[in-house]
């Protein structure tokens, strides 16, 4: 080995100093580099995977015009896959208004609970759809303006359009009016047969009450035209001149009720000769133009026996 003598000075020290400061910094920057490459199974767990794109859309229908009071309405909730991936748990949920008493869903998959509807997640192909109908009762305390809310989501994809994956429908309840009827019947039936009886309509507000109609049906009896109501045009229909055991029917309309008014209608029936027993049933029910506050009101019954006719 040759010997190469090294001049000591300023120049040598600046020389060993240099080359202790390039080793420094070798040594000090292998730790750096090493820390920021990961490699293996742990990094791969770090990094969560990519989402495919599916453009979930709620779209929901309902009635368009203003519903009365105890009607049925039937609102469509339909869920669907714009694409391009599919979803495997497409759900929705429903927010329903306290104006409408569910009594039936078209999906068994969808459970109600207090006024909410949950539709639990199904798969649902890109350019497919899931459809789901809720029928309705308005009820009877129902007023004013109600909105239906409902929305779908999934985890299984990302939706690159979130403001469509909810919608809302306005349903407008018709003006009510609590309308009742009564009816005043004899507690025995005659030996003839023929009786009266005294159909009382009346309108208990808070609104008038247009195109009232009255309909009464009878078994084992036949009807004739109410007397003293030359002002309400009634009709007798539901049996031959020659009489039957039942199937009569009176309608009558009484044009507009205002708050408070009534009108009593003396209807006349008698025993039918083909029955063979002594037995009336009559069902009086009475409508109008708008909802009604109280439909349990709209409706009476009454009941006759007697002897058995020879």
């Amino acid at each position: 080995m040759r010997r190469v003598p090294v001049a000591h000075g300023s120049a040598g020290a600046a020389l060993s100093i240099t080359a202790l400061s390039i080793t420094a910094l070798s040594v000090t920057a292998v730790p750096m580099v090493t820390g920021s490459i990961a490699t293996g199974p742990a990094a791969a767990a770090e990094v969560p995977p990519s989402l495919a794109a599916a453009d979930l859309r709620m779209e929901l229908t309902g009635p368009s015009r203003r519903v009365r009071t105890g009607s049925v309405v039937d609102y469509a909730v339909r869920l669907r896959n714009a694409g391009p991936a599919a979803v495997s748990d497409a759900a929705a949920k429903v927010r329903l208004p306290r104006g409408i008493a569910v009594i039936e869903v078209s999906d068994p998959r969808c459970r109600e609970r207090g006024r909410t509807l949950r539709c639990a997640p199904a798969a649902l192909a890109a350019g497919t759809s899931r459809t789901v109908h809720i029928l309705g009762i308005v009820k009877p305390s129902a007023h004013g303006s109600y909105r239906v809310r409902a929305r779908t989501y999934a985890r299984s994809a990302a939706d690159p359009v979130l403001r469509n994956n909810q919608a809302r429908a306005v349903m407008r309840v018709a003006p009510s009016t609590d309308v009742a009827v009564r009816v005043s019947a004899p507690r025995r039936m005659p030996p003839d047969g023929r009786l009266t009886l005294a159909v009382t309509v009346v309108n208990r507000g808070p609104r008038p009450a247009r195109r009232v109609r009255v309909h009464l049906g009878a078994h084992g009896a036949r009807l004739a035209k109410p007397w003293r109501s030359w002002d309400t045009a009634c009709r007798v229909t539901g049996g031959k001149a020659g009489g039957s055991a039942g199937g009569h029917f009176l309608r009558c309309s009484l044009g507009d009720l205002a708050v408070g008014a009534r009108r009593t209608l003396y209807v006349r029936a008698r025993f039918s000769p083909a029955a063979r027993a002594l037995v009336q049933e009559y069902a009086i029910t009475a409508s109008h133009r708008l909802g009604d506050r109280r439909p349990a009101n709209n409706t009476v019954t009454a009941r006759l026996r007697g002897a058995r006719v020879r």
